[in-house]
């Protein structure tokens, strides 16, 4: 019985000793001066979204804003939600980014609305009615200025020169068939 242990004893696989992580096979680290497998050794190991832990797992977080989804940026290795930079690139059909705030929000006026062409308040003190092809009414458009190459139109219309003035123009039915209307 003593033999039988001792003999269990002497075939338990010890880990080899190192004195760095180089010492030790792919997929090891020298841990307390012996080789030991684990996930990862940096974060080129981990999945998209990881990072390597000082303990040698994956675990969930971020360097840089690559590293997290689109919409995402990356505060104290966590992925939050972004702050908008642009309205063509980071706001839904109708939205504006609001840079001071860093939000995506409706425009001002509502694009496509009904308006009266011969009241020029109709649309609001930022919008412009602008008279449609086939209908008696117009419809609003927020003003917007080509001058200043910056786009401040919402996702899916152009500034543009018309006839009643420059505003962001959209054909209506975009707005329609993407639900907005």
């Amino acid at each position: 019985m003593i033999l039988l242990a001792l003999a269990l004893a002497c075939t338990t696989e010890v880990p080899p000793e190192c004195f760095d992580h180089g010492d030790c096979d792919e997929e090891q680290a020298c841990i307390s001066n012996h080789c030991e497998v684990v996930d990862c050794l940096s974060d080129d190991a981990c999945a998209f979204g990881e990072l390597c832990s000082a303990e040698f797992t994956c675990d969930p977080g971020c360097n840089t804003d690559a590293d997290c989804n689109v919409g995402e940026a990356c505060e104290v290795e966590s992925c939050v939600p972004a702050a908008c930079t642009d309205t063509i690139t980071d706001c839904a059909l109708g939205e504006i980014c609001d840079e001071a705030s860093g939000a995506c929000t409706d425009s001002d006026p509502v694009l496509c609305a009904e308006c009266e062409v011969s009241d020029p308040d109709s649309c609001g003190p930022y919008g412009l009615c602008v008279q449609g092809s086939s209908s008696p009414h117009g419809y609003c458009m927020p003003i917007c200025n080509l001058s200043s190459g910056i786009s401040t139109c919402p996702q899916g219309s152009s500034c543009m020169d018309l006839a009643q003035g420059t505003a962001c123009w959209a054909p209506c039915s975009t707005y329609e068939d993407a639900g907005y209307l």
